[in-house]
């Protein structure tokens, strides 16, 4: 199996395609569960996939986040942002981080402390759709953290190595939503646009958030995110088929680093 500074020098350019037409811009929550589902129930009780937590939302809803640093969570800005107001929704301490659920009895719950977001306007922006959290505890001194690495070029289209792509999150059509899923698929990334594309993982309602991370090497337990679920194009060019969109870690790891520390 390739070691992380392989295969992020595998894949050269392909070809892009073409951007959203003005009138269609992609749906942020909406869901795409594709007929080759391939997600299994995640249970797991080490690094990184305690990492892999949920975000309790003021409204009661949820979405996907993860760890990525020991008091630092990275979900996406359409879970946090209120829109039409061009504002956070709520106040930072009315959201509830758990992590540890790939291990039943492990959850640990932190509140937030501190929310920054690439966007206030994420249907028309995906790119900057990415919201780095500041937890008050630091949970991932016991569950672990994902590390957040970037593609190596920004015309990658698709990448076919022998490495998988793993996938985890919580849908509402998956254990309720109760429990994590995951998934590996070998076909990482098409490129739809700078600093977004599309993936392969299905994911229902509440995954929005969800990290696409490959493992340093075989049996490691590091883990490093390339990309984050964002939502669904409903509008997919090719015109068959909904596409899973995810947005690139290039978008988002500077502020990982700055609200790590510089580490």
């Amino acid at each position: 199996m390739l070691g992380i500074g392989h295969l992020l020098v595998v894949a050269q350019a392909a070809t892009f395609m073409a951007p959203w037409p003005e009138a269609h811009p992609p749906a942020v929550h909406k869901v795409a569960v594709f007929k080759n589902d391939g997600r299994k129930k995640l249970e797991a009780d080490k690094a990184p996939w305690r990492a892999i937590g949920r975000l309790t939302l003021p409204s009661g809803k949820k979405c996907t986040a993860s760890l990525v640093g020991e008091s630092v969570i990275l979900t996406a800005a359409s879970c946090v942002v209120d829109e039409a107001e061009g504002k956070i929704a709520g106040g930072a301490d009315e959201y509830l981080f758990t992590g540890g659920q790939s291990a039943p009895g492990s959850e640990q719950t932190a509140k937030i402390e501190k929310i920054a977001v690439g966007t206030f306007s994420p249907s028309t922006e995906p790119a900057n759709n990415w919201a780095v959290l500041v937890i008050a505890e630091p949970l991932g001194k016991t569950l672990g953290f994902l590390g957040v690495t970037p593609l190596p070029s920004e015309k990658i289209a698709d990448i076919n190595t022998t490495n998988y792509l793993y996938a985890a999150g919580f849908s509402a059509d998956w254990k309720e939503g109760e429990r994590p899923h995951w998934e590996k698929d070998k076909k990482i990334f098409g490129i739809k646009e700078d600093g977004y594309g599309h993936h392969v993982f299905s994911m229902g309602d509440g995954a929005v958030g969800a990290p696409l991370f490959i493992f340093k090497e075989q049996g490691s337990a590091e883990g490093f995110i390339l990309g984050m679920h964002i939502g669904v194009d409903d509008a997919a060019m090719h015109g068959w088929d909904d596409e899973n969109l995810a947005v690139l870690s290039k978008q988002f790891l500077g502020k990982v680093i700055e609200l790590r520390g510089g580490r």
